[in-house]
């Protein structure tokens, strides 16, 4: 087909386009903080969370994720 493509193994492999809902680095990014303020002593987090809360971000920092991403072998994946 056209749209075949010669693979270093020697097959063929056929271009798929489809549409992301988003991004892996994005939803690494922005899983980043919600670790971090996790991780942080009760008071410390009470005090992160309030800090979010000053420009409107709390909510969006404290939904539960569906899925999560791990780093293996310095790549993105969804954790298992």
């Amino acid at each position: 087909p056209p749209d075949a493509a010669a693979t270093p193994a020697g097959g063929t492999a056929t271009e798929v386009s489809a549409e992301r809902a988003a991004f892996t680095f994005d939803l690494w990014t922005f899983q980043r903080p919600r670790d971090y303020i996790a991780g942080l002593s009760w008071d410390a987090r009470d005090q992160a969370i309030a800090f979010t809360n000053s420009f409107g971000a709390t909510e969006l920092l404290t939904q539960p994720m569906r899925h999560r991403l791990v780093r293996e072998h310095f790549r993105l994946a969804l954790a298992a």
